[in-house]
């Protein structure tokens, strides 16, 4: 099985890109960087006439101009202006990759993303695009625009990975505290050509109705559903087509320069996801048949006593077989599992008053609910939360007593200890569990800052820091993993992401929204598809279709279309029944009309595995690559995150022993009622960390 990632396979046609363009690179020499540096817009302007810019990092800039321009008329502009007085600008010529031999060139990369950001510069016919040069990516922006713009973001990231992501702008008239955002760069929408272009004048003159600033509204963050194929419309606005729409831009308006495909992975190893350790209520309460349940009010409001009545309630309808387990008070129990209600950090700061938050320890478990995130929850809602405080208690349980209780480790068949590491890079910490075949674990704290300390994990540290110094600097480390025979794994995560079938979802979307066709345009064309369907003889049909086709014959012969259609089947028939799954199946075999999406177990695996399941790709004897998914129970109308894809490295001669573990991900206590994307035992790592703070 393979699929579709984020990383973008590219191929340049040099010989075009040189006869059509120019090429020229500003090199910033003091103060290195061009953050926010207004001097590479103006390029855009009528003045230097620039098709487009670009900057990524570090101290280079990167201007593209038409070949018909001459560039060294345009290079003696430049040097004899103020702008770029302190960089030193040269031509440079395009190449596929850099060699030594060719230093003066733009290659790979810089070289797609300023050929993409040329489709969106200030002067483009691509009304709906625009550069943004100092974030050195291409911006779409939606025609309907108002005070707040959720724009889309295509950046071609180290590793030659497509990141597409939400960004918020906002017209300065509506924020509140402008003064923040005095010094940010500010936008507007260009009269002639529609496309968001920077503004280049005096802040006096700027027009604070018609300006726009990067900035969130507070509280919330831009976001994108990443798949939702519940309509055609909101696929099309959906986070993961516009990878296609990416892929689409090249082909129409870039194909002379540059071909563009997303990369394949064989994933060789699938592990269904079917461990269901919590996931119901009864599930929940064979871990806590006898334990006590302790709710403490340290707010003691309104709102607290209303949350806490709403927690009671649905612990006594699901969770707690003997209502006398619940308790209420004003302290901490040591026999129980503590909800504790508090209130945020900065309402004890502005009271002057001592924070109530108490990590749990070996004498209290406990789990704090600032009442602040849950003024405006819905009845809907407690349930949910119930469960993830239930999680989180049994989770602290398993820290304090040093044993894996919600997970069989008896199923990795150990014989000996498996060892799980993090860093915290900023504090200088590391922590490593030990885990031996009983279950039973400890966890170790090795301080960086303490250079007299001398520990067994120091081994392990050397390791992790020589191959972070030669990975792509893209992969971010996550964890350590040493098996019971001393093999060291590491595990990046790669900033990939698995794509799904963007166009035979998109095909199967058209299908479902298409009109019925002519010759089913009537009730009576529907009475001889059904004896089509299950035969002529009446008398044997089942009490369903009886019912259909009595229903229809009071109907007349008025008009008919898919919702009629589809309401009828689910009336009378019933949506899932063996009856209106027939009908459907002979409706798209002879008529070629598709009612529903398909959501049978072999159409979501086509076409949502790279969303599903646990899968694992070796690709030597030494790396591989596994992404975590979801199960197909999960799915519905959408799936609200990407699956990352992560590497796994085998370091200092040891063996891939990772696929050992998969089933350690398999796991829905971490994240309630989906899988993990690391074993667990580093979520018991975190939460080790989170009780000594």
């Amino acid at each position: 099985m393979t699929i579709r990632t984020s990383k973008i396979i590219y191929n340049f046609n040099i010989e075009q890109i040189e006869n059509d363009f120019h090429f020229l690179r500003f090199e910033r020499c003091h103060n290195g960087k061009w953050y926010r540096a207004y001097q590479l817009d103006k390029l855009l302007g009528d003045e230097y006439q620039a098709e487009a810019v670009l900057y990524k990092y570090g101290k280079y800039a990167y201007a593209m101009f038409k070949k018909s321009l001459d560039i060294y008329e345009i290079l003696k502009h430049i040097r004899t202006k103020g702008d770029f007085e302190n960089d030193i600008v040269q031509k440079v010529v395009p190449r596929v990759s850099y060699v030594n031999e060719t230093k003066d060139c733009i290659c790979g990369l810089w070289l797609a993303q300023i050929l993409i950001n040329s489709l969106g510069s200030s002067k483009s016919k691509y009304r709906q695009f625009h550069y943004s040069n100092l974030t050195g990516a291409l911006i779409k922006t939606p025609v309907v625009r108002g005070d707040t713009i959720d724009a889309i973001r295509f950046s071609l990231d180290k590793g030659d990975i497509l990141n597409i992501r939400v960004e918020r702008y906002r017209k300065l008239i509506s924020i509140a505290d402008k003064y923040k955002y005095a010094k940010k760069p500010k936008y507007y929408i260009h009269n002639g050509t529609s496309s968001f272009s920077r503004y280049l004048g005096n802040n006096k003159n700027l027009d604070l109705k018609k300006a726009y600033v990067k900035a969130e509204i507070e509280g919330t963050k831009a976001t994108k559903t990443f798949i939702d194929f519940s309509s055609l419309r909101r696929f099309e606005k959906s986070r993961i087509y516009m990878f296609q729409e990416f892929k689409n831009l090249v082909i129409q308006h870039l194909s002379k320069y540059l071909t563009v495909e997303f990369n394949h992975l064989k994933t060789l190893d699938t592990y269904k996801l079917t461990n269901t350790i919590i996931k119901k209520p009864k599930h929940f309460k064979e871990k806590l048949i006898g334990k006590n349940i302790r709710i403490v009010d340290k707010v003691d409001s309104v709102e607290s006593k209303r949350f806490i009545m709403a927690i009671k309630e649905t612990l006594k309808e699901h969770y707690i077989s003997d209502n006398a387990l619940i308790t209420e008070g004003k302290r901490e129990k040591s026999d129980a599992f503590n909800i504790v209600i508090i209130h945020d950090i900065e309402y004890y700061k502005k009271n002057n008053l001592s924070d109530k938050y108490k990590a749990s320890d070996a004498k209290y478990i406990s789990q704090h609910l600032v009442i602040e995130n849950y003024y405006d929850i819905t009845p809907k809602d407690i349930n949910p939360i119930v469960k993830t405080i239930l999680k989180e208690l049994l989770i602290k349980e398993d820290i304090i007593s040093k044993k894996v209780t919600l997970f069989n480790w008896d199923l990795l068949d150990s014989k000996k200890r498996w060892v799980f590491g993090t860093i915290d890079e900023a504090k200088r910490l590391s922590h490593f569990m030990t885990i031996k075949p009983n279950g039973e674990f400890d966890i170790d704290c090795v301080d960086g800052n303490n250079f007299f300390e001398v520990s067994e994990y120091q081994s392990y540290l050397d390791i992790i820091k020589q191959t972070k110094d030669n990975i792509e600097s893209y992969a971010k480390f996550e964890g350590i993993v040493v098996s019971e025979d001393g093999d060291i794994n590491l595990i990046f995560n790669t900033n990939e992401i698995s794509l799904p079938a963007i166009e035979e979802i998109k095909k199967l979307l058209i299908e479902v929204e298409k009109d019925l066709p002519e010759n089913i345009c009537h009730y009576s064309d529907l009475v001889e598809i059904i004896k089509e369907c299950f035969g002529t003889n009446i008398d044997d049909y089942s009490y369903r279709v009886s019912n259909l086709l009595n229903n229809i014959n009071t109907l007349d012969n008025k008009s008919l279309d898919k919702y009629k259609l589809r309401k009828l089947i689910k009336d009378h028939l019933s949506l899932n029944s063996n009856d209106a799954r027939k009908l459907r199946q002979h409706l798209l075999e002879n008529y070629y009309v598709r009612l529903n999406f398909p959501k049978d177990n072999k159409s979501l695996q086509a076409l949502f595995k790279s969303s599903l399941d646990i899968n694992f790709y070796t690709q030597s004897e030494s790396e591989a690559y596994y992404f975590v998914g979801c199960s197909k129970e999960m799915i519905n109308k959408k799936i609200d995150r990407a699956t990352r894809i992560r590497k796994v490295i085998a370091v200092s001669n040891s063996k891939l022993i990772f696929s050992q573990i998969l089933q350690t991900m398999n796991v829905d206590f971490v994240r309630t009622g989906q899988s993990t994307v690391l074993p667990f035992p580093f979520k018991y790592l975190r939460e080790f960390i989170g009780v000594q703070k």
